[in-house]
């Protein structure tokens, strides 16, 4: 995948009285999140190894970007979904033509059924906890936000696997910012991190404890305001990808410090959600 813009934002800067912000803007990817970034290394492997069959258990961004890559490369995409995911997601999805199963009342029950399904099935799985190929593609965003030699770091947390990827790539680069992992457990807007399933689990704990960070959560009050902070900078992402800027509210941080905000993806897949932002 390609490198993505780090956008400075004064206007954050202002706001919250730090030296520097960043905003690792990654819904320039091809499929708009970052997410693109975990699938080119599984993509790579299952290529290289002729495997045919690969599923995964969503809530809409990792099988937008799934679907679309096993569509260009005519490897048969097996996609678990929970049943109340919203009909845009759901058309976008379907619109790359993978096999459609809807079975989780949540996602954490569809992730457990996912996996029984995957295994009996044998396919390639594409799951967070299992699937370390994930890792990788996030340690490229770590790399590229290293040039700036952050103090803190600021990822939407649910799996964990983006959070901890990041970490690997910084700690590859010499780089060892606080990481902070903003989570929002109750959420009604960002869907793709509602619940925290934390299926990475202690390799998210070390994360987070090597880098003497923490676990903030956000209410849908800051994600809104959040929202609109990132969208002048130009950068129109999904409540769940605002979330790393609504924990700038919930930190106490000095003055000299050099912020990164990952937003991890575009407000264009949910326009039920637009008009209200």
């Amino acid at each position: 995948m390609k490198d993505t813009p780090l956008v400075r934002s004064k206007n954050l800067e202002k706001k919250y009285n730090i030296r520097e912000i960043y905003l690792k803007n990654e819904t320039v990817q091809p499929t708009g999140s970052h997410k693109d970034r975990e699938t080119e290394k599984i993509m790579e492997e299952i290529t290289k190894k002729g495997i045919r069959d690969v599923g995964i258990a969503s809530t809409g961004n990792a099988a937008i970007s799934l679907s679309a890559f096993c569509s260009i490369n005519k490897v048969n995409c097996h996609v678990f979904l929970p049943k109340n995911i919203s009909t845009n997601q759901l058309e976008l999805i379907r619109s790359f033509n993978p096999q459609i199963k809807k079975v989780g009342e949540n996602y954490s029950q569809t992730y457990e059924i996912s996996n029984k399904e995957i295994e009996k099935k044998g396919y390639f799985n594409a799951n967070p906890g299992i699937c370390k190929l994930k890792l990788d593609g996030d340690v490229e965003i770590g790399k590229e936000i290293s040039d700036v030699n952050p103090t803190v770091v600021i990822c939407p947390t649910n799996n964990g696997t983006h959070i901890c990827g990041v970490w690997k790539g910084l700690k590859e680069s010499g780089r060892k910012p606080m990481m902070i992992s903003s989570i929002s457990r109750e959420s009604k807007v960002a869907t793709s991190i509602r619940g925290f399933a934390k299926r990475e689990g202690s390799l998210l704990d070390r994360a987070v404890a090597e880098s003497n960070g923490k676990i903030v959560e956000v209410s849908d009050e800051d994600i809104k305001e959040a929202m609109g902070d990132i969208a002048k900078e130009k950068i129109f992402c999904e409540p769940s990808a605002a979330a790393s800027v609504a924990a700038l509210k919930r930190l106490d941080l000095k003055y000299d410090n050099v912020v990164v905000c990952t937003i991890t993806g575009t407000i264009l897949k949910f326009p039920e959600l637009m008009k209200d932002f």
